[in-house]
């Protein structure tokens, strides 16, 4: 995508300027599949996990750091850890970077991967994944591999240890547990992504269940 495009983005906080410029155009092109890219058939939904396409909206979520998040979401319905309904939701944000400041100190602009969950219980961002450093991009071939660290923060708990989380999604999610760190998936960002393509599938479902299970890890944790 062009330059004007990455600005624009940038400029409507979508992606971080401070992000690499070969993750810009990565996620914008997750952006526009997650934002305007119609699901034609119920196969499709099936394969990523879900049982129904709510489309766009913009939900208001907070964090335990006290950030807010504001930002146009696809919402689709699922099940949790404890097979009940709930509505899951995938967002990409830039998150804001700070000099001295006196809340949040110095902290570099990322662009952010969020999956939030909203059920009775509670409405929350159960994975914040920061694509800057999450995504191993093959400038040859176009090729990424994303992951998580597994870090996880439990409200005002604190953080969990990740050996414990990679622990609990191992016992649970084993394909999705590579060596010490969690695989999202593979995608081929030298073509538009489409919901139809089963790689797109497959890193969707894994980000949803993911963030599904980290909520399981959540509520273990609680008891």
């Amino acid at each position: 995508m062009s330059d004007e495009f990455h600005e624009a983005f940038a400029e409507n906080c979508d992606i971080s300027e401070y992000t690499p410029q070969y993750i810009k155009g990565f996620a914008l092109n997750l952006l526009n599949l997650i934002l305007h890219k119609e699901i034609k058939n119920n196969a499709v939904l099936k394969k990523l996990g879900v049982t129904e396409d709510c489309h766009v909206s913009m939900p208001h979520f907070g964090n335990s750091g006290g950030g807010n998040y504001q930002v146009w979401s696809r919402l689709f319905i699922a099940k949790d850890h404890m097979n009940k309904d709930e509505v899951l939701g995938i967002s990409i944000c830039g998150t804001i970077h700070t000099e001295n400041d006196p809340h949040w100190g110095n902290r570099t602009g990322s662009t952010q991967l969020n999956i939030s969950i909203a059920n009775k219980e509670s409405r929350h961002h159960s994975l914040q994944l920061n694509l800057d450093r999450c995504c191993r991009y093959n400038p040859l071939t176009n090729i990424v591999d994303i992951t998580h660290n597994g870090s996880l923060t439990r409200g005002k708990g604190g953080a969990a240890k990740r050996a414990d989380v990679i622990a609990y999604i191992k016992d649970r999610a084993p394909e999705l547990v590579h060596g010490d760190e969690i695989y999202l998936g593979r995608l081929n960002n030298s073509r538009l992504l489409e919901w139809k393509d089963p790689a797109v599938q497959t890193f969707i479902r894994n980000l949803l269940h993911y963030a599904v299970l980290r909520d399981g890890f959540r509520a273990e944790y609680k008891k």
